[in-house]
């Protein structure tokens, strides 16, 4: 993080300190997919308890509902030495307003629940909930140490277990095959493949692509791609955020994407089946 950046969150963090977003007892309604996208970034602030209030009576649902409506959290300050959540921020993407897909889930654990996942090695339990489409998005401090781990991931890109234990297809399970929606904008476009992306699923990936997409995307357009190229492509979108939307005519357009890496451009055409990724 550089300088710039770190100032610009502190600031940030004072602004919603002072009350410049109070967080919402209800979580605000899912703008119309005819909308235009907006311009802007919108923060919410909520503690545990209003969070719980908004999913019934349990934190972590509250955070779903945000979740549904495209709500990531970034930042969760600490309450106590014992690790308790103080503050939570979330934060919705001007490109994924207009259109509130795919939904976000989240996770809390804590270390001792980690290390169980990965049978007494926390190493182990971090790849087990990276496999499953888990990235962390923040944790709290416990006497200088780690508290809970706030866990999230994008539920449109989950691949559903079949009876046999395999992976299914995305297309045989409801509500995980990819919607139209997902690609009607460049920008909706480029949040379904990087959902698709971290998760590996490759049957959300090859309609990511369209036919034209230059030929390093073949395997993934016809669901031919390795498991090596599924995780080189996992790491790369992991953490991505679209900064910038450029729409140059109504069969072309450029959208910016900040990786951990570096800031890349992806150019997309639209299709029949909606705007689909090119090159990067």
């Amino acid at each position: 993080m550089n300088v710039r950046h770190y100032v610009a969150v502190v600031i940030l963090i004072n602004l919603l300190a002072c009350g410049a977003e109070v967080a919402l007892a209800q979580p605000p309604a899912a703008t119309p997919t005819d909308a235009g996208p907006s311009s802007h970034w919108r923060f919410l602030r909520h503690d545990p308890d209003s969070l719980a209030r908004l999913g019934g009576g349990d934190m972590v649902a509250g955070m779903n509902k945000l979740g549904e409506v495209g709500f990531e959290l970034f930042i969760v300050t600490t309450a106590n030495d014992q690790g308790a959540a103080g503050w939570l921020y979330f934060r919705q993407s001007p490109w994924h307003r207009p259109l509130p897909q795919p939904p976000i889930e989240y996770k809390l654990i804590d270390d001792q629940g980690i290390t169980d996942l990965g049978l007494n090695s926390f190493a182990d339990g971090l790849i087990k909930l990276e496999n499953d489409g888990w990235q962390l998005a923040a944790i709290t401090t416990r006497n200088g140490g780690a508290g809970w781990h706030f866990f999230f991931r994008n539920k449109v890109a989950m691949i559903p277990d079949s009876g046999a234990g395999a992976p299914a297809a995305a297309s045989s399970s409801p509500g995980v095959a990819p919607a139209a929606g997902n690609f009607s904008t460049p920008g909706a476009a480029v949040q379904t493949l990087i959902a698709a992306a971290t998760a590996r699923n490759g049957e959300l990936l090859s309609h990511c692509f369209a036919d034209s997409a230059a030929e390093e995307f073949t395997s993934l357009r016809s669901q031919t791609a390795s498991q090596k190229d599924l995780d080189d492509l996992a790491t790369l979108f992991q953490g991505a955020t679209v900064t910038d939307e450029q729409i140059k005519d109504d069969r072309h357009a450029t959208v910016a994407v900040k990786l951990f890496t570096r800031n890349e451009k992806i150019a997309l055409t639209k299709t029949a089946d909606g705007w689909q990724v090119v090159d990067f």
